[in-house]
């Protein structure tokens, strides 16, 4: 059934779509699919859905629409790195890595210039995987609060475009000087993301911090995506404490958010994968499985 839904999704044009009801790419969504296993199962594919997904003159990558339109209320087209690091790793294909890192690097100082706050080291923008926006933030946020407030899975994603410049600019050869300054960019966004987001109290990373007129405030809500983005991205945390964090979703409800939604499932299964808990894994499809056919059965 998945592989005939996999081959469903494929456009005339030979790229990914966003879904039945959403004919066309995105990029979030494709990227996600090609990070998870397209990349390795239908690399072809793949790589086309990507260059499409790429402006020209100059390259950059594509934002999806978003609240107020697009970027730069939106900035989590940085979530383009995650497929192109897989594609790579899977082709070893270093020209076309060469194009990965052009478009990348002129994204990543576009949004340095426009989006970056000095003062708290985070990149402003939208939540990414939290895009039902009525149901993320309060009422009273207009697209310019949304654009001025700053998410923590989507500043994951902007560390983790970094890492893969740095990663790139090593293997491309780029002067030494190019690979500190992605790195730093990247130290700082780590630290930021633990220093701001992270909720001692709670054991979780917030969702969002309220923009620099509202004092940077934490949003008080919990955030999946950041989580399950953060343990990938190695934040400086021990497996125990790993486990103490998923837990805490079990014990909250939270756990039916990770088992309903794919991309949220996916990202979680990777971690524990990264963590060698491969029980868990199992555990988590097989609960997904039960849950997911018994909630859209209801519908």
């Amino acid at each position: 059934m998945a592989l005939e839904e996999m081959l469903m999704d494929v456009r005339s044009d030979s790229t990914f779509r966003a879904g039945a009801l959403w004919p066309d790419t995105w990029t979030r969504d494709a990227v996600y699919s090609i990070w998870f296993s397209y990349a390795w199962i239908m690399p072809e594919v793949s790589r086309k859905t990507l260059d499409k997904q790429t402006l020209r003159n100059p390259r950059e990558a594509l934002q999806d629409t978003g609240s107020g339109g697009s970027w730069p209320i939106s900035t989590d087209r940085v979530v383009w790195a995650l497929a192109a690091w897989e594609y790579y790793l899977y082709t070893g294909d270093s020209s076309w890595l060469e194009g990965a890192y052009e478009g990348l690097s002129y994204t990543a100082r576009k949004d340095i210039h426009v989006a970056f706050d000095k003062r708290i080291g985070l990149f402003k923008g939208e939540t990414c995987s939290m895009d039902w926006r009525t149901h993320t933030y309060p009422n009273w946020f207009t697209n310019v609060t949304i654009g001025s407030s700053f998410s923590c899975g989507t500043n994951a994603l902007h560390m983790f475009m970094y890492e893969f410049l740095s990663k790139a600019a090593g293997i491309l050869g780029k002067p030494e000087s190019e690979k500190t300054y992605w790195e730093s960019f990247r130290n700082v966004l780590k630290d930021s993301i633990n220093k701001h987001f992270w909720n001692e109290d709670k054991g979780l990373y917030e969702c969002y911090l309220y923009p620099e007129i509202s004092g940077y405030k934490a949003s008080e809500r919990g955030g999946v995506m950041s989580d399950c983005v953060l343990f990938w991205e190695r934040a400086p945390m021990s497996k125990f404490a790993v486990w103490s964090v998923i837990s805490r979703y079990i014990h909250t409800g939270l756990l039916f958010f990770i088992l309903l939604f794919p991309t949220i499932l996916h990202t979680t299964i990777k971690v524990f994968g990264r963590f060698g808990k491969h029980r868990i894994c199992m555990r988590l499809v097989r609960w997904a499985i039960y849950w997911q056919w018994n909630t859209w059965r209801l519908l």
